[in-house]
């Protein structure tokens, strides 16, 4: 290959998502279910060929539609799923999570929706009006991830996963809301240990989705882009 050849591999920047095979960007799904449904204590099922099919047949129809970021999109469904118990007890195979998919993602949607208005009446009502008669207003009770947040703020962001750990410990909450301060510790530590786990997962799969990254540009001339690749085989 001559000069301007080794000039166009150097100057290629990073690869768009689309540009990813689909069939990598259904593994990465099917990793994050197995791995997620594992640190949950779920009962973990391996991925079979169904299931690979299935998910990559997703990510091909995402894509089709225009979706700007099928992976993020998934990943964003599949853990708001996780979330919910009802729905953790569902999404337990890559076939299923693909055959829910359009029903978790509105979910997701009316969910999302929800707590925004939720925030929005919320501001509202902590606005000082005309008709305000100067009595004090009774508190707003506090919500479980507002008490567990307080809870953890000594801890969260230093050794764990805040968020994760946030939910972990509003969901026992919500099963004890007035635990006494033994449980109450306890359920922090559980709570701690799931985000630390959780962290963990994720600079894993983190790394695997680099190292394949790398190994497929590596295996196609430094490229994800078929153009690329097919080039150097014709020259």
């Amino acid at each position: 290959m001559g000069e301007p050849d080794d000039e166009r591999w150097q100057d290629a920047g990073p690869e768009p998502e689309e540009r990813v095979p689909a069939g990598i960007r259904a593994r990465w799904i099917l990793d994050r279910l197995e791995n997620r449904r594992a640190a949950m204590g779920l009962t973990p099922r391996p991925a079979g060929p169904r299931d690979f099919d299935a998910v990559t047949r997703l990510v091909e129809r995402l894509d089709a539609a225009g979706e700007p970021d099928t992976s993020g999109l998934m990943e964003r469904v599949l853990d708001h799923a996780l979330d919910n118990g009802f729905q953790a007890k569902r999404v337990d195979t890559g076939r299923r999570f693909a055959r829910l998919f359009d029903e978790l993602r509105d979910d997701l949607i009316c969910d999302q929706r929800t707590l925004e208005r939720r925030r929005r009446e919320h501001a509202d009502a902590s606005q000082p009006t005309g008709s305000d008669t100067g009595e004090s207003r009774p508190a707003e009770p506090e919500s479980y991830e507002t008490r567990a947040r307080r809870m953890l703020a000594d801890r969260i962001g230093a050794d764990a996963d805040g968020p994760t750990a946030i939910r972990a410990l509003a969901d026992r909450l919500r099963l004890d809301p007035d635990p006494d301060p033994g449980q109450a510790s306890r359920y922090i530590e559980l709570a701690l240990r799931a985000g630390r786990k959780t962290r963990a997962e994720q600079a894993r799969l983190h790394a695997e989705r680099s190292r394949e990254l790398h190994d497929y540009r590596a295996s196609h001339g430094g490229s994800c882009f078929a153009g690329n690749w097919q080039l150097e085989q014709a020259t």
